[in-house]
This record gives C-alpha cells, sequence and structure tokens, in this order.
C-alpha cells in the first residue's frame, strides 16, 4: 500500500526530470534561433504552461490516484519546466507568454476547473484546458500581442 502522503515517484526519479529539461531547453533554445534566423520578420511566440496542478495537493486527495508527495514532486517539475520554457524564448528574443498566472485557482482539482482531471468532464483531454481554459489562454496570448 502506498502512503498518500508519500513521493513514491519523486524516489524514483530523483532529480534526472530536471535534467532532462536541461537538455530540452538548449534545444529549444536552439530552435528558436534557427526559426528566427529563418523567419525575420515573424513575432515568434512561446505559450507557457497553464496552471494544470495546485499549489495545495491535498485539494486533489479522492480526485486524482496519486499521492500529494508526488503532486508536490510534478508541480515542481511543471514550474521547472515553464521556467526553462521562458528563458529559452528570452534567450532567442522571443516573446513568452505566460498562463499559468491566468489560470491559477482553476487546476484540476479546484471547485472551478478550467484544466480537466484524469477522468475529463468536458470534450478536453485529460490534464488539459477545457473550453473556458482555452478561451483565457487565448485571451493572454492576444494581450501579448497586442490584439
Amino acid at each position: 500500500m502506498t502512503d498518500p502522503l508519500g513521493s513514491p515517484r519523486h524516489n524514483l526519479y530523483g532529480d534526472t526530470l530536471s535534467k532532462r529539461l536541461d537538455s530540452a531547453a538548449a534545444q529549444l533554445t536552439d530552435g528558436l534561433h534557427k526559426l528566427s534566423a529563418k523567419a525575420r520578420q515573424a513575432k515568434v511566440v512561446v505559450v507557457g504552461y497553464p496552471s494544470v496542478l495546485p499549489d495545495d495537493p491535498t485539494t486533489c486527495l479522492g480526485k486524482m490516484p496519486v499521492t500529494t508527495g508526488d503532486l508536490r514532486f510534478l508541480r515542481s517539475i511543471l514550474g521547472e519546466l515553464d521556467e526553462e520554457v521562458a528563458q529559452a524564448a528570452t534567450a532567442a528574443g522571443a516573446t513568452y507568454v505566460d498562463t499559468r498566472t491566468p489560470t491559477k485557482g482553476h487546476d484540476s482539482c479546484s471547485a472551478s476547473p478550467w484544466i480537466e482531471g484524469l477522468v475529463p468532464a468536458s470534450p478536453a483531454a485529460p490534464l488539459h484546458p477545457d473550453a473556458v481554459g482555452e478561451r483565457v489562454m487565448a485571451e493572454t496570448v492576444l494581450r501579448a500581442l497586442n490584439c
């Protein structure tokens, strides 16, 4: 039996996911530089991840078959991923759009989710934005583009 407050995935993966993110960020930066070189007139926009998991993982108890420790771990990895993507975009001269902030409080375990849970309640993929979440993210991107 797994302790619902434990961190079995964190114990298994340790810092290997963070190391993979570092490698992927370098590849993303390189790809964005190449894109900008090929399309010199283009405004390159990189969109960050929404708030998929809550600040407080205990709000997911009974909603997801994942321990609170692992939810905390996964949320930290998503945070690292978002930071790496933002840094890669900035390093390549692209515009980074934060969608985590405008979706905060509407994660997959919230009382008013814009991000679906593992079993979607609307026509969306698990752990992906529903129609409201997509609209909020699109509006955020449009504001970044001054539209």
